[in-house]
């Protein structure tokens, strides 16, 4: 299905992975449902920005309409409903021809965010349920070869004690970003920062190891860029290159894919190119004026006011900026250099992409020919009236730049677990008492992001 095309779109996804798509695809309906009718959650559909994007994803139904006569009975899209559906974001995947409902189906939480929702749902069970800050996992404590607790260390007065299961013990403790050690072995020097939780520093594959249970997908992570230097909490990453008049090269001065492509594409571009440890964010005055900070813009990479004098890079022209990045690359790393003939690459890259803003298309990497892109992108911007919202022309005279290193949300690598979230062992069982869930065990997705909020998919 979906997720298995996405996962592995040359084939080779194995049985485990499978189990846990198919465990996905048939539960989380039910799941989501009961969360809201018990009143843990509270969800709604997130609309569409613009006007022109209600048209646009109005024409992607009609497309896949017109390419499956029979998807009305598949799906209950019809014309009664086809312009309230057009009304909805669509999802990353939409364009993907197995995304038979391209819309609707992204929710977010209303009336607090997703954490909030579910602390305060857990507390709801009181006294039945306790959330205990402060007290670190050390181990799982056996009786015989099931589990039956955990041993616990309080983080102020550095007491251990055991906590005993009734039914089981679930591991839900994140991935391993927070060890830089693990993270250099599985996944290479190149990842820079992270804005997963400082807690989340690989516990439970660690203890996984003690026991002799195998670990999996170590090599894979949630990812997204981060500007360097990176500063957290201040600059946690970036999510959406929000901008319009904006571009992204490479040392050789060069666009390399579309910048409208979504954080992990956007991530795996660089992860399988070591040439691109360091990309570069070129954009305007006018548009640092505009999409500055990560809230205003939904994860612009641009810092807001005052606090970019340790990654901004100013030029009056593309030879006094060029000559700012190399600068910051001295401070950065001193063995990763521009191309010999970067400026004059960035020159005329800066020349082509300005006739791409006007004429609203771009031959290079379509950016803005994808619905789900564009309709991800911010509203139109007030004093854009080019054809395509997502592309401006940028001011040669008052340019500026960041750098932009890879990061991760978390990585997805750890034990198998499987539909029932029962952590597999060696011998390909269940481990007795012991259950895994999130970033903690590994992920079924490979090195895809199917959509907004899949890391809570296992």
């Amino acid at each position: 299905g979906l997720l298995e095309a996405l996962a592995y779109p040359e084939g080779g996804a194995d049985a485990g992975d499978l189990e846990l798509m198919r465990a996905f695809a048939q539960e989380w309906p039910e799941v989501i449902e009961t969360l809201q009718s018990q009143g843990l959650m509270n969800l709604q559909v997130v609309d569409v920005r613009d006007q022109e994007d209600h048209a646009r994803v109005e024409a992607l139904l009609r497309r896949k309409m017109a390419a499956d006569p029979a998807l009305g009975g598949k799906t209950g899209i019809s014309e009664q409903n086809i312009k309230a559906l057009s009304g909805l974001m669509p999802s990353y995947c939409a364009e993907h021809p197995l995304d038979l409902c391209p819309s609707g189906k992204v929710l977010s939480p209303s009336g607090g965010t997703t954490s909030r929702q579910l602390e305060k749902a857990v507390k709801s069970f009181a006294p039945r349920s306790e959330i205990r800050m402060g007290a670190e996992v050390l181990d799982v404590v056996k009786d015989g070869e099931r589990v039956v607790g955990v041993k616990v260390r309080d983080a102020n007065s550095k007491a251990e004690y055991v906590v005993r299961a009734a039914r089981g013990v679930v591991f839900a403790s994140g991935g391993f970003s927070r060890n830089q050690a693990m993270l250099d072995e599985h996944l290479g020097s190149g990842v820079f920062g992270t804005c997963a939780a400082p807690t989340n520093t690989g516990d439970f594959a660690q203890i996984c190891q003690r026991h002799g249970v195998p670990l999996s997908g170590m090599d894979r992570a949630w990812l997204k860029q981060v500007v360097l230097p990176f500063k957290f909490p201040a600059r946690v990453g970036v999510f959406f290159l929000n901008g319009d008049s904006f571009f992204v090269v490479d040392r050789t001065g060069r666009r390399f894919a579309c910048e409208k492509n979504f954080y992990q594409q956007r991530g795996m571009q660089m992860f399988r190119h070591p040439e691109r440890r360091f990309v570069f964010y070129i954009f305007d005055e006018r548009s640092r004026e505009k999409y500055e900070g990560p809230i205003k813009s939904l994860g612009s990479p641009i810092p807001a006011d005052g606090d970019g004098d340790d990654c901004l890079v100013h030029g009056k022209d593309v030879v006094e900026l060029a000559a700012g990045l190399r600068a910051k690359l001295a401070e950065l790393d001193p063995d990763f250099a521009l191309a010999d003939d970067f400026d004059a690459q960035l020159q005329g890259q800066l020349d082509r992409f300005n006739g791409f803003a006007r004429a609203g298309k771009d031959p290079e990497f379509q950016r803005g020919d994808n619905v789900a892109e564009y309709c991800w992108h911010t509203p139109r911007g007030s004093d854009n009236t080019f054809p395509n919202k997502t592309m401006y022309p940028l001011e040669p005279t008052r340019l500026c730049a960041l750098v932009m290193g890879l990061g991760t949300l978390d990585t997805k690598g750890g034990p198998r677990i499987n539909r029932h979230g029962q952590v597999l062992g060696a011998d390909g069982g269940a481990v007795a008492g012991l259950y895994g869930a999130g970033n903690c065990v590994r992920s079924s997705t490979n090195y895809s992001y199917p959509a907004s909020g899949v890391t809570l998919s296992n």
